[in-house]
Formats: C-alpha cells, sequence, structure tokens
C-alpha cells in the first residue's frame, strides 16, 4: 500500500533542499559568483557549455551533500533537526565554496598579471568561463568542487551523532591533503615546461582539467573511506605513520596506474602520449584518463571499506 503521508514527509527534505540551494546556492553564484555575466544569458542564448557544466556540476554538488546531511543512524530522530541539518550542511558547503572561488579567481589574476591566453586577453577567472567558455577553467573549478565535498560530506555540523573535535580535523586533514594532490598532480604529470595553471588558461586544454578531477576524486575517494574505518575520536593527525603510509602507497598505486595508460596510450596511437596530452590538447584522452582514475579509485574504494 502507498502511503501518502510517508511520500509527503520525504519530498519535504527535496524542498528544503531546493529552497536552501536557491537562496544560498544559486542567488550567491548569478550575483556574485558570475559578476558581470548574465548566468541566463550564457546558458539560454550563447549556450555556454563552460557554464552550463560549472552550474551542473554546482547543483550536483548541493544534493549529494544534502543527501549525506541524512545519512546515519541521526536521520528521522527529529524531524525539524534532520531539515536543519540539510540546510545548514547546504549552507557551509556554500559559504566555503565561493569563499574558496572567490580566493583562487583572486590568485589566478595575481598570477597571470600581464600575460595573455591563447585568445589575447588577460587571464580572468570569470571571463575564461563566461567570456571564452574555456572547459579547461570548469574542469578546474570542479575540481575544488570534488574538494569541497570530501572536505565537508561526513561533518555533522548539528552534532545530532555527537561528532567532536576528530570530525573538523578530518575536514582541515581532507583540506590540506587535496591540495598536496594538485601539487603533486603538477609535479608528477606535467611534462618539463608545462605546469597545470598555464594548460588550463593559457592554453585553454581541457584534458588537464579532466585529468585533474579523475586523480583528485580518486585519491580522495579512497582516502574518505579510509577515515571511516578509523576509531571514535581518532583522525588524519593522530592516528600515526601507519594512516600515513597508507595514503602514500594508495598515492603510489595510482600514479602507477596513470603512468601505465600513459604508456598504453602511447602504443595504441604509435606516438608520444604527452603530444597528445598537452600539446595537441586531446580532450578525449582527458576525457579517458578521468574515467580510469574515477573507476580505479573508485574500485579501491568499495574493496577497503
Amino acid at each position: 500500500m502507498i502511503h501518502f503521508d510517508v511520500i509527503a514527509y520525504d519530498l519535504s527534505y527535496v524542498a528544503v533542499a531546493f529552497f536552501a540551494i536557491y537562496l544560498t546556492g544559486w542567488l550567491i553564484y548569478t550575483r556574485y559568483a558570475a559578476s558581470g555575466h548574465s548566468v541566463v544569458t550564457e546558458i539560454f542564448e550563447k549556450r555556454n557549455m563552460a557554464a552550463g557544466l560549472e552550474i551542473a556540476a554546482f547543483l550536483a554538488l548541493e544534493f549529494l551533500l544534502a543527501v549525506n546531511a541524512l545519512n546515519g543512524e541521526a536521520v528521522a530522530v527529529s524531524y525539524l533537526r534532520d531539515l536543519e541539518a540539510v540546510f545548514v550542511t547546504i549552507l557551509i558547503s556554500n559559504l566555503c565554496f565561493f569563499s574558496l572561488r572567490g580566493m583562487v579567481s583572486m590568485y589566478i589574476r595575481s598570477h597571470f598579471v600581464n600575460q595573455k591566453d591563447s585568445h589575447g586577453e588577460e587571464v580572468r577567472f570569470n571571463n575564461e568561463i563566461f567570456g571564452q567558455q574555456n572547459l579547461a577553467a570548469t574542469f578546474f573549478s570542479i575540481s575544488f568542487m570534488i574538494l569541497m565535498y570530501f572536505v565537508i560530506q561526513k561533518e555533522d555540523f548539528l552534532s545530532l551523532e555527537g561528532s567532536s573535535t576528530a570530525g573538523l580535523m578530518n575536514m582541515l586533514g581532507t583540506f590540506v591533503s587535496g591540495a598536496l594532490l594538485m601539487w603533486v598532480y603538477s609535479l608528477v604529470f606535467m611534462p618539463k615546461g608545462h605546469t597545470v595553471l598555464n594548460e588550463l588558461f593559457l592554453d585553454n586544454n581541457p584534458a588537464v582539467g579532466m585529468s585533474l578531477c579523475g586523480f583528485l576524486f580518486a585519491n580522495l575517494f579512497v582516502q574518505s573511506k579510509i577515515v571511516l574505518m578509523l576509531e571514535d575520536g581518532a583522525h588524519i593527525f593522530n592516528s600515526g605513520w601507519v594512516l600515513g603510509a597508507y595514503f602514500l602507497s594508495i598515492l603510489g598505486f595510482l600514479i602507477a596506474v596513470r603512468f601505465l595508460f600513459g604508456f598504453l596510450m602511447g602504443r595504441v596511437a604509435k606516438g608520444c602520449y604527452h603530444e597528445q596530452f598537452v600539446k595537441a590538447d586531446n580532450p578525449v584522452i582527458g576525457m579517458l584518463d578521468m574515467v580510469l582514475m574515477i573507476s580505479c579509485g573508485h574500485m579501491l574504494g568499495v574493496i577497503i571499506y
């Protein structure tokens, strides 16, 4: 038998999520993050895929975090508290993401001061996405959404499950880990004379953007599963060298998989993989790279936990 009261009860969570996303997400995005550009015009008139992809990824992030806010034993303990958990989680994630996006935008502007991109324009984060429809810049933004998701996903901001300092420390540890992973990616996978930022914002290379997203997701997904195995009160910073060794071994394995992929692609194409990746700016290579890393990381995470 269908219980319409139960359906209405469940749909109320969705309604609150929509309201929170519109109030603290969409309005901030359109009026602040996309300042100087009309999001409606970009989507419906210019059919800007770069802007549309960033917005779609942003909405996906919001709803995934809303779902995570309702995971665990505390669900339905208090109806109003559950609704509050959804709203507060989305609110905090938005504040964190837009603050980070703003700082990244300022850094990009200062990093490329007096430099011109492939279109002969000064590098501005919003102009790359809304003006030039640069998919590489969009994937760079998505990489921060991935980081934000893993930073926030398991945090209980209202202490519905009796969370402690360990949760906040794990948030900090995940953020630091994500920042280090971006640095490792540039150090290990970028050939001499190339950097991640130059490829994304000067050459408008979407292959590097997609590859970065896949590498970041794979590592952070596995790390999130490892953190779930920690005892109550334990966190990334007080779990000793064993946890660090575990993280490094996973990182080493994923790097090896990525190098093997590059070698095989080079053999298949009868040429140099880097020629396609950073010189030809081949987005198909980046897409295959991203899918491989996400699949590999997801498989490892499921096996571990």
